[in-house]
């Protein structure tokens, strides 16, 4: 479980580097990408960059799913314990 629970650290780690890298990029050269993110205040600049973003909010939704199912079955498991 503490390995799970390190992998899922890792990996939220790598993605924040990967967003602030991907942030740091975009700052000069701005494209609109959608009216859904010109809302939100994001632009990209290439679409390449822009997948890769959306790739890894992904990749955060995903590891923050496994952390709730992590944190569900060690509720579960607690309470068949008592």
């Amino acid at each position: 479980m503490k390995e799970r629970v390190k992998t899922i650290d890792n990996g939220k780690e790598l993605i924040c580097e990967t967003m602030r890298a991907l942030e740091e990029t975009c700052d000069r050269v701005h494209t609109k990408r959608t009216s859904m993110e010109k809302k939100k205040g994001v632009y990209c600049c290439t679409d390449e960059i822009a997948n890769k973003r959306n790739e890894c909010l992904r990749k955060r939704r995903e590891l923050m799913r496994c952390q709730k199912k992590s944190r569900q079955a060690k509720k579960s498991i607690e309470k068949v314990i008592r």
